[in-house]
């Protein structure tokens, strides 16, 4: 089976899963939406790594959501940035209705639904000891 086969899931991290609306380094899980003939349904949670740990930490994460093409997330640190990109994660950095987002990434199109704050990992965002990001 082909890797393009087995990556048939989109990775959410929101509150509630209506919106991406939550900073990685915060998700506590993630929301699951697998790839159906017609869009995406949600599938499952996942729980995360908890914070702290580095970059073991994001190495965690990334063999939790192997199977999932993409991460949408409403804020990343550098570290974590890396490490999911260089696992083969497609990682867009947005704001709004997770159908939308996913609406998106099944037609192929650009997702225009930018972040309106600072990109990038706040020592008050960065967990346990400000490990949580990386």
């Amino acid at each position: 089976m082909s890797e393009a086969a087995v990556r048939d899931k989109v990775a959410v991290a929101s509150y509630e899963g209506v919106l991406v609306n939550q900073h990685l380094g915060m998700a506590e899980q993630l929301f699951i939406y697998q790839r159906t003939d017609s869009g995406y349904v949600f599938a499952e949670t996942r729980p995360t790594p908890e914070k702290g740990g580095g970059e073991e930490r994001w190495k965690k994460l990334a063999e939790i959501i192997g199977d999932c093409q993409a991460l949408l997330v409403n804020g990343i640190g550098e570290t974590p940035n890396g490490i999911l990109s260089d696992s083969g994660l497609a990682i867009y950095e947005v704001e709004g209705l997770v159908e939308y987002a996913l609406e998106a990434i099944w037609q192929g199109k650009a997702l225009r639904m930018p972040r309106r704050v600072a990109r990038g990992c706040r020592r008050a965002m960065s967990g346990e000891g400000g490990m949580g990001c990386g």
